[in-house]
């Protein structure tokens, strides 16, 4: 009999650290195909992992694969399961992670007062302080997007107070200066942008001339992303180009000088390299557009019909065709 329960305990135990080395095998894929971009395959390996044996690391790389695949819902229910209610330095390490990951999840489905309530939660944790500083920028972009302009500043006042790195410092510059400009005062919002970027915070660049468009100024606005696009990653550029054409469009109304044309025609090049369908849809409307204000409608027509022959469905561009249609002279 005794023999019997040392070879079950043996079994157990081995069985125990098989599932245990699976979990772990299947864990280490999991991140180096998350690194490598490879969601589904990643998603995969940490699944296989947490039927092998559930750990809070394992919600916790669930979760940033969910995120990625802007499936943020599943990615926030991931990040729930990973926090607990015990006390160890391990496990508050854990929880002040998920606590801050579910907030970013949040925030990009607009639920700002969940963001809110999971950063006030995750600040209140002592561990991994470093993530503290992160955290409570994150604080400072919920109270801007909930317009509480005063708490914005006054938040990163103290923040201020408290960090002294020149980076951080410029950081909080950005969002009083967004604060600011929110807020309608532009100006001050400028003097804020102006510290932000000497401290080195490129995005700044990219806030200063949303100002300078919100002022009419757009000439300077144009310039303001020219500076932030040699900042950008390749997936942003074109978000960047767009703004740029907008900024060139409203120049074209206040005046028909040869260098906005210009300016217009180089943009639109550089933005209809894309391969993204999205942005090929966007910027050939865009094209039409500019075709329009130089007054080549037979160009534009053409155009918008191979446009079209693409797009069949695109009432927008419909529309523009039947109205090119009345400025074209019939031929003879």
């Amino acid at each position: 009999m005794k023999k019997v329960i040392v070879i079950c305990a043996v079994l157990s135990i081995i069985f125990t650290g098989c599932r245990t080395s699976t979990a772990g095998y299947n864990y280490e894929a999991a991140k180096v195909q998350y690194k490598q971009k490879n969601y589904k395959k990643a998603l995969e390996y940490v699944d296989a992992a947490l039927k092998a044996g559930e750990k809070a690391e394992y919600y916790i790389l669930q979760g940033d694969i969910f995120h990625k695949q802007k499936d943020y819902e599943k990615a926030v229910q991931a990040f729930d399961k990973a926090i607990s209610n015990k006390s160890d330095t391990r496990t508050l390490e854990n929880n002040k992670q998920a606590y801050k990951k579910k907030a970013v999840s949040y925030i990009e489905v607009d639920k700002y007062e969940d963001a809110y309530q999971s950063i006030e939660k995750a600040l209140k944790i002592e561990a991994l302080k470093d993530m503290t500083k992160e955290l409570l920028l994150y604080k400072m972009d919920v109270l801007i997007f909930t317009k509480q302009y005063k708490k914005t500043v006054e938040c990163a006042e103290e923040f201020i107070e408290k960090y002294k790195n020149k980076l951080d410092v410029a950081m909080a510059n950005t969002r009083i200066g967004r604060a600011y400009s929110k807020a309608s005062n532009y100006d001050k919002a400028l003097t804020y942008y102006e510290k932000a970027i000497k401290g080195k915070d490129t995005t700044a660049y990219y806030y200063k001339a949303e100002n300078y468009e919100l002022m009419g100024e757009y000439e300077k606005a144009y310039d303001e992303y020219e500076k932030f696009l040699k900042y950008s990653k390749a997936e942003v550029k074109y978000a960047i180009y767009a703004k740029q054409m907008d900024c060139l469009f409203k120049l074209v109304e206040k005046t028909a000088e040869p260098d906005v044309f210009s300016k217009l025609e180089t943009t639109l090049n550089a933005a209809m390299s894309s391969k993204d369908e999205d942005n090929i849809k966007l910027f050939g409307k865009k094209y039409i557009a500019l075709l329009e204000r130089e007054r080549e409608y037979e160009e534009a027509y053409v155009y918008a019909k191979e446009y079209l022959a693409e797009y069949p469905d695109d009432e927008a561009v419909k529309k523009e065709v039947a109205f090119l249609e009345t400025r074209i002279v019939p031929a003879q």
